[in-house]
Formats: structure tokens, sequence, C-alpha cells
């Protein structure tokens, strides 16, 4: 990794309310740096309380947020904000929209406060479905109002900067996990129905994931904030190896000493257009950022630590 720790900056991150945002938050303020986070009015702060009372809050929600924003003088742009990301709201075209047009206001912010780079966190969605691991060179087909809106928020964010001398980093993720995910994710069910004692029906789970632990995800950020060297651009972010799903399922119910009798593979047909690989090329990044070395995806670890914080939240 080109260093691992950069002066103390002033980073604006929005999302911090949202999973990867807040571990953003309390990854980055670990490191030393000030943090200055956007909220709504209706964002739950469940997943930053520990951090609440460290973060400067600005609510976007408030008449002139946005010389807020500029007055607190932010050096670094993280954008992690995205609403509809659950699968009954990715299709919805409105919600979406939304999300696009969020991003411009935050981008024109950021231009303003003449920040040196902006990261924002795109999608794999953006490559719609694949039957092999994606990279950075492949057409965008996304097939859903989700991926469409992030691909046209990944253009929107070059054309503005490339020319500039802002720094721009679109970074698409794949399959995040860990403390405070959404419960409603694959993961999150099927370790809240084996605390239970219940069976889950799912589909044969043949699919090719490429999961990675949030934490483990933090310091692959981190090294693009830290990197001195102007590499904007476009980047798959995930981990080096990938897993067959019904293969991690096995593993959460090991882990939790569970029968993987609960696990009722085959029980549920695939939906249409499923996608069976999930999966990412991450050596334009390991090139660019991690001088040749792998990215691990921390599965082992960062199951063990995403069950007992399942086991909390479920009390």
């Amino acid at each position: 990794m080109i260093g691992s720790k950069a002066s103390p900056m002033k980073i604006l991150i929005t999302g911090a309310t949202g999973f990867v945002g807040s571990n953003l938050a309390a990854y980055l303020m670990g490191l030393g740096h000030q943090i200055i986070a956007t909220y709504r009015e209706s964002s739950m702060l469940e997943s930053c309380l520990s951090n609440k009372s460290t973060i400067e809050w600005r609510c976007v929600d408030d008449v002139g947020w946005e010389n807020l924003i500029l007055n607190a003088k932010p050096e670094i742009l993280i954008h992690a904000a995205w609403a509809g990301v659950s699968f009954n709201s990715r299709n919805d075209w409105n919600v979406q929209l939304k999300n696009y047009l969020f991003s411009k206001q935050m981008f024109e912010v950021a231009n303003k406060a003449k920040v040196s780079k902006v990261l924002v966190l795109g999608s794999q969605a953006e490559y719609g479905v694949q039957n092999k691991p994606s990279n950075e060179e492949m057409c965008t087909r996304p097939k859903d109002a989700y991926g469409s809106f992030k691909v046209l928020t990944s253009n929107l964010l070059r054309d503005m900067f490339v020319e500039s001398e802002v720094e721009w980093y679109w970074m698409r993720l794949y399959s995040v996990f860990g403390g405070f995910d959404n419960s409603n994710t694959l993961l999150s069910v099927v370790i809240d129905k084996l605390l239970q004692g219940s069976s889950i029906e799912l589909t044969p789970c043949e699919q090719r994931y490429n999961y990675i632990y949030v934490d483990a995800l933090m310091p692959e950020i981190n090294s693009v904030l830290v990197n001195k060297t102007n590499h904007s651009g476009i980047y798959n972010l995930c981990a080096s190896e990938s897993i067959i799903l019904k293969d991690m399922l096995y593993r959460v119910a090991s882990l939790m000493g569970k029968s993987s009798k609960f696990l009722r593979f085959g029980d549920l047909i695939y939906r249409n257009n499923q996608p069976m690989v999930v999966d990412g090329n991450v050596s334009k990044f390991i090139d660019v950022f991690k001088n040749h070395k792998k990215i691990s995806p921390n599965i082992e670890s960062g199951l063990l630590k995403t069950i007992q914080d399942r086991k909390k939240r479920t009390k």
C-alpha cells in the first residue's frame, strides 16, 4: 500500500449514517481526521452513535445547507449516500433520480469548496448481468434504475472534474458485509433465522459472489486518500477472490454451531435474469494503489463479528 496515514484532514462524508459510510467515518476518525457528515431529518443514527458527538453534522434538509458545508472548508469529499438500495426500491426511477440530483449538488459544493479529491462509491450493478468477473473495460449494461443512475452519476463525476485539478475516483463496490448492514440482506436474514433456530428457504445458491468484510474495505479506500499521485478514474474495489454463495452460507451455519439442515437449498427457484457471477477483477486497483498485493476478503473473522453484531441487534 502507498502510505497508510496522511496528515489530519477535514473530510466530508455523505451517507455517514449508512452501513459503509458509518464505518468509513469511524475508521477515518481513528486515523485522526476531522469528519464533517451530512444527514437528513429522517436519518437513523444507530450505526454512528459511538461517534455522534465527535462528528460535525450538516443537515441537508436545512435551508442554506450548502453554505454551512462550505463554511466548514472540507478538503476531501467521500460521497457514500444513496437511497433505494434494497431489492424493492432498486427499480424505482423516482428514488434513483433523487440520488442523481443530490449527487450533482454535492459535486457542485465540492467544486466550490475547492477540495483536492472526490471519491464516490459506485456499484457492480453498473455492469449488469455478467457470466465472468467484470473489469473496468467492459461496457456497462445495468438492468435496473439503481445501476442506470449509478452509471449516469459516474459520467457526471468524470465530466465535472476531468479537466480540473480535482482528483476524482469512482469505486465500484461488490458485496460488502459486516456490522450495521441492512437487516434485509441475505446474510442478515440467514443469521437471524439461524439464531431463532428456524429453517430458511433458499435457491440452489450456486452463484459466485465477491464478498469483502467492511473492515477489510476501509484501508483500501484510505489508500486512495493518502496516495500522492493523481490516478483519477473508475476502479473496481473488491476482494481478490470470490466464493460460491452456498459455501458462504455453510460457513455461517458452521461458525454459529447450527446444523446445515436449516439451509434449505433448492426450495426456491432463481428469479428471472438471476446473475450467477457477481465478481470483479481488481487488478487495476491493485496495480495503482496496492503495489501488487492481494486484497483479503477477511471472510472468517468478518463473519464471526457480523454474527455477534446480529446477536446484539436482535435481542
